[in-house]
C-alpha cells in the first residue's frame, strides 16, 4: 500500500509539472495542489529503501536493480526536466541514483557495524571500547565519502536525500537501546514511530534550509509510516511493476507534452 501511494503521489507531482504550461491562470491552484501531493512520495521511497534492505534476501541484487533502473530512467528523466528532448544531460540525475546511493551507504554501514561488533565481543573490555570508538569513526568516514560522491553525482534531492535514508536507518535503531529500560520499545511499532519522527524532522529541516514551506507538505508520509504494520500487503502486484513504473510514466508524460507543445 505504501508503494502504491508513493507512485500515485509521484505521478500527480510529475503530471503537474508537465501540464503546468497549459493550466489556465484561474486554475493554477491545481498545479500547486498537485505539487503539494507529490511531496509525500520521496519520504515514503526513502523509508521503503531502508525497509527493503532488511527484508530483501539478496542485497546485492536489490542494489543492482536500483542502479539498472536509474540508468534506464535517465533518458526519460532528462526528456521531462531538461526540455531538450531525448538527449542525455548531466546537470541533474534522476532520483533512483539517490535511492541507490542511500542503499549502498546503509549496506556499508551495516556490514561495518556487524564486523566491528563481532570482533569487539571477542576482545577484553578495554579493547572492546576502543573498537566501538573505531566503529563510530569508520561509519562517520563512510558517510562523509558517500556525501562527497552524491554531491558530484548531482542526483535529485542529492545530499539531503542521502541524509534522510541514513537518518531513518540510524533512528530506527533507537528502540533497540531503549528496550533495556522498557520492554514496550521492543516492537516494530516503536521503530516506525521513530522513523516517522525522523521524516518529520527532515521535512522541517529541509524547509528551514530553503527558507520556505515546501517539503512539509509531505507530512502525510509521517502518518502513513506510523500506520505501517511491517507486513507485506495482500496486493498481488509483481515487484517489477513498481520498478518500471518510473521510466514508463516519464516517457508517457514526455510524449503527452510533445503532442501538446511540440517539445
Amino acid at each position: 500500500m505504501l508503494k502504491v501511494i508513493a507512485i500515485i503521489c509521484m505521478l500527480i507531482d510529475h503530471t503537474s509539472i508537465v501540464l503546468d504550461p497549459f493550466i489556465p491562470n484561474e486554475w493554477y491552484d491545481l498545479y500547486k495542489i498537485g505539487r503539494m501531493i507529490g511531496r509525500t512520495a520521496f519520504p515514503l521511497f526513502c523509508f521503503m529503501i531502508v525497509e527493503g534492505y532488511y527484508y530483501t534476501r539478496d542485497k546485492s541484487r536489490y542494489l543492482g536493480s536500483l542502479l539498472l533502473l536509474a540508468i534506464i530512467s535517465e533518458l526519460p528523466f532528462d526528456a521531462i526536466f531538461s526540455e531538450s528532448g531525448f538527449k542525455l544531460e548531466y546537470d541533474n540525475q534522476n532520483v533512483f541514483f539517490t535511492l541507490a546511493t542511500g542503499l549502498f551507504t546503509i549496506i556499508l554501514l551495516d556490514n561495518v557495524n556487524k564486523f566491528m561488533k563481532s570482533i569487539s565481543e571477542k576482545q577484553r573490555a578495554y579493547l572492546g571500547y576502543a573498537l566501538k570508538v573505531a566503529n563510530i569513526i569508520l561509519q562517520f568516514f563512510i558517510i562523509i565519502i558517500m556525501t562527497i560522491g552524491i554531491n558530484y553525482l548531482k542526483s535529485d534531492y542529492g545530499v539531503a536525500g542521502l541524509d534522510l535514508i541514513v537518518m531513518i536507518y540510524y533512528f530506527e535503531k533507537i528502540p533497540v537501546l531503549l528496550k533495556r529500560f522498557d520492554g514496550r520499545f521492543d516492537s516494530n511499532k516503536a521503530k516506525f514511530i521513530f522513523a516517522g519522527l525522523t521524516v518529520l524532522f527532515w521535512l522541517s529541516y529541509y524547509d528551514y534550509n530553503i527558507g520556505r514551506i515546501n517539503e512539509l507538505m509531505g507530512f502525510p508520509a509521517v502518518i502513513l509510516i506510523w500506520m505501517y504494520n511491517g507486513k507485506r500487503g495482500d496486493y498481488k502486484i509483481p515487484k517489477y511493476v513498481f520498478y518500471f513504473f518510473y521510466p514508463v510514466h516519464l516517457t508517457v508524460l514526455y510524449f503527452i507534452r510533445k503532442m501538446l507543445a511540440g517539445y
